[in-house]
């Protein structure tokens, strides 16, 4: 019984001492449980930090390193240092203080329009994942939080600084189209991959008067053909280059930079199997824009795409290009540099397309046109 009595007793002073100990380091260090404190951080918080700050540090236990940064900045908040976290290079708001002004305006904004601390938590990691941060500041009366996930995607692709203005427009025609409203958003997320957003505005109107027709979502992409029914509307390839220093019909003829640059890999290898300049391979037409195809009777609208080329060989009119030395070694060789035959008729035969060097293989292996290679792929 005086074991037990014993072992009580030295329980409640080791639970007295504990206690007495808390007190003193509470009353005489309140700050002895945050985390990478130090006397000169009990300075510097004592200094800066405002008593409910004070408190929340103390309550939450936060580590000094992940503020400590911004302690002595004039807008710092320290409820906010999560937010400042988020931001991995403030060099473009000119300071750090005009940094944290930034977020804390943002935050306040969300905080006043009665979203709950979570959904600000997820709003904000959205703007700053999406590198729209400044933009919002500047758009904030009109900024839509549904349209997040279309505003960081246009921001991703368009230098365009009238960008979230322009989304809302094309957004606000949902009500007007048919589509469902997942549907809208999904087909609205892809186009903006490879269109501009006045151009998307433009194929949305298009579609309400022509609901036959069929927008093609990627007209960047190497198998993309345009058939009767196709619309890419004003579409401009957004890398295009002059093809300079190639032989070609009209100076300023146009292709996407890959095309271009494979092209002129190729006509370099051509020059090195001709003799003296004799048979010079000529690119007759490159890109061409929608408004140039309209004025045109006989038209391909695939020379909208921009690595779509019409070749020739000089002295030698399209009727007779299967006369050509051109044409022989194109055929031969035109696949190691990404370059393959379009139609399968040899009326269009000097129609040729840039597919992409592993493409282009696949097809020669077969001696399939890329008509051909589309038909056995459907």
């Amino acid at each position: 019984m005086i074991k037990i009595k014993r072992s009580h007793l030295y329980i409640f002073m080791v639970v007295l001492f504990a206690a007495t100990f808390a007190g003193l380091n509470l009353k005489y260090d309140r700050y002895y449980r945050v985390p990478g404190i130090t006397n000169e951080y009990r300075s510097l918080i004592d200094e800066y930090l405002s008593s409910d700050e004070k408190k929340l540090l103390i309550k939450n236990c936060i580590p000094v390193n992940s503020f400590a940064a911004y302690l002595q900045q004039p807008h710092f908040r320290l409820a906010n240092y999560e937010y400042y976290n988020q931001i991995t290079d403030y060099s473009s708001y000119g300071s750090m203080d005009r940094m944290l002004c930034v977020v804390n305006e943002i935050v306040e904004t969300l905080g006043n329009q009665k979203y709950e601390q979570e959904e600000i938590q997820q709003i904000f990691s959205s703007i700053t994942s999406g590198d729209i941060l400044e933009d919002y500041i500047q758009n904030e009366g009109i900024f839509n939080y549904n349209y997040m996930d279309i505003y960081i995607e246009a921001r991703k692709y368009t230098d365009d600084e009238d960008y979230i203005n322009k989304v809302n427009t094309i957004m606000s025609y949902y009500d007007e189209t048919y589509f469902k409203q997942e549907e809208y958003y999904s087909l609205i997320t892809e186009l903006i991959e490879d269109y501009s957003l006045d151009d998307i505005e433009e194929i949305i109107l298009y579609k309400e008067n022509h609901p036959d027709c069929n927008i093609v979502l990627h007209p960047a992409d190497y198998l993309t053909v345009l058939n009767e029914n196709d619309y890419i509307g004003n579409y401009e390839p957004r890398n295009l280059v002059i093809t300079e220093d190639m032989p070609r019909l009209v100076y300023f003829t146009y292709l996407t930079q890959e095309a271009y640059d494979n092209y002129v890999e190729m006509y370099n290898a051509y020059l090195d199997c001709t003799v003296d300049g004799n048979n010079q391979m000529i690119i007759v037409c490159g890109y061409q824009s929608a408004e140039d195809l309209s004025l045109i009777e006989d038209k391909d609208c695939e020379m909208q795409l921009g690595n779509t080329i019409h070749i020739k060989e000089y002295g030698y009119t399209d009727e007779r290009f299967n006369e050509t030395f051109v044409r022989e070694w194109l055929k031969a060789n035109a696949y190691q540099y990404g370059y393959v035959q379009r139609y399968s008729s040899e009326d269009k035969e000097y129609i040729y397309r840039y597919v992409g060097k592993e493409l282009a293989m696949e097809m020669h292996n077969q001696s399939l046109t890329l008509e051909d290679y589309l038909n056995q792929i459907s």
